[in-house]
């Protein structure tokens, strides 16, 4: 019997590019590996080579429209909590990323901005 935990989970996805994201605190300390199965045949659509700490994810594309199972496995760690979200292609790179994706570039090219109207106004 293992110590670690695993969670099922099911989506009811549209056919397109998909991406499940865990993610968990890092002073919960975990490893999480993914598996993507399609719920009529249990097929596996896909699944992460090795344990990823604390951040994982795992893209898949389906053809069609399907349900399908996640299975999420804890492989270490001494146990907590973690969030799970299956995403399409945009909102998985802001899920991964965060609110910096945006944040960043913004203050970049304010700055890039700032910098060229004093440089005019000097001028």
């Amino acid at each position: 019997m293992s110590i670690y935990g695993t969670g099922y989970y099911f989506a009811n996805l549209s056919a397109g590019s998909w991406t499940v994201v865990v993610k968990s605190d890092s002073f919960w300390g975990m490893s999480f590996t993914i598996a993507v199965s399609d719920a009529n045949t249990s097929a596996i659509l896909a699944e992460t080579p090795a344990p990823s700490e604390n951040d994982a994810s795992l893209q898949f594309a389906l053809e069609e429209d399907a349900v399908v199972n996640i299975v999420v496995e804890e492989v270490a760690g001494e146990g907590g909590f973690f969030d799970i979200g299956v995403y399409d292609d945009f909102n998985a790179i802001v899920a991964t990323y965060g609110i910096w994706l945006i944040v960043v570039p913004v203050l970049v090219i304010g700055l890039i901005v700032a910098v060229a109207v004093c440089v005019r106004s000097r001028g």
